[in-house]
């Protein structure tokens, strides 16, 4: 088994401003979707490119805000009325206000210690879905599900789970394709992944590792032994 996640993100729903330092030095309105220690996802109408260096103005209580300084990562169409989620990472900010952001962060996860914990299952087997869902709801988790990889993807920016159960073999993106695309793109290294194979070959399981999935299960598994894996990587306490 593999090291815990060091951080994790928080949902979250406060309002704040952003502007793209290099274009303006207009402020767009914004409603933080989710944080962590290093980073922070927002809505925006507008498309950030990867890169961008952003001025994000965070409320982190009733009528106080923090300038955080952070460089785009990704970001994601919602819509088609060009609504965007966009995730940022920290890059610089003053003291205190990092200080204030750190605190408020820790607050949210005291909150989030009080919540279910949730498992984003994709894979394109409905009835293996369905199965898991119930064994996972019965252990006191919170699902969300995507039936190919591309779903899968955009579900992981969005819902912030806590771990990704990821089947090798999907359409759109494989679970390869998907596991890279977390871990290198989207530059999260924290988030557990448990993938899943009909496949017994060594050399497909040694690519799992290197991508960065923290367990490989070959199908069929026995669910107690899942069960015990989710529990190593994300405890209810």
């Amino acid at each position: 088994m593999t090291e815990k996640r060091a951080y994790k993100r928080v949902d979250v729903n406060f309002s704040g401003r952003f502007k793209i330092s290099s274009i303006s030095e207009e402020f767009f309105e914004t409603t933080t979707v989710n944080l962590s220690a290093e980073g922070i996802c927002f809505r925006s109408g507008l498309k950030i490119e990867n890169g961008e260096e952003i001025d994000l103005f965070v409320q982190v209580k009733d009528g106080e805000e923090v300038l955080l300084k952070a460089v785009a990562i990704w970001a994601l169409k919602l819509d088609d009325f060009d609504l965007y989620r966009i995730g940022v990472k920290i890059s610089k900010t003053d003291s205190e206000d990092e200080k204030k952001f750190f605190k408020f962060f820790c607050e949210q996860m005291i909150v989030l210690s009080d919540r279910k914990k949730k498992i984003l299952i994709i894979d394109d087997e409905e009835d293996l879905v369905s199965l898991l869902q119930a064994y996972f709801k019965k252990e006191g988790y919170e699902t969300v599900v995507a039936f190919d990889g591309e779903e899968g993807y955009r579900k992981y920016l969005t819902e912030a789970p806590d771990l990704i159960v990821l089947d090798l073999k999907m359409p759109k993106l494989n679970g390869f394709e998907v596991c890279r695309k977390i871990r290198r793109e989207s530059k999260d290294e924290s988030i557990p992944i448990i993938m899943l194979t009909a496949l017994q070959d060594d050399a497909d399981r040694l690519i799992g590792k290197v991508v960065g999935a923290q367990k490989y299960m070959t199908k069929p598994f026995k669910i107690e032994e899942l069960l015990k894996e989710i529990e190593w990587l994300i405890p209810m306490q």
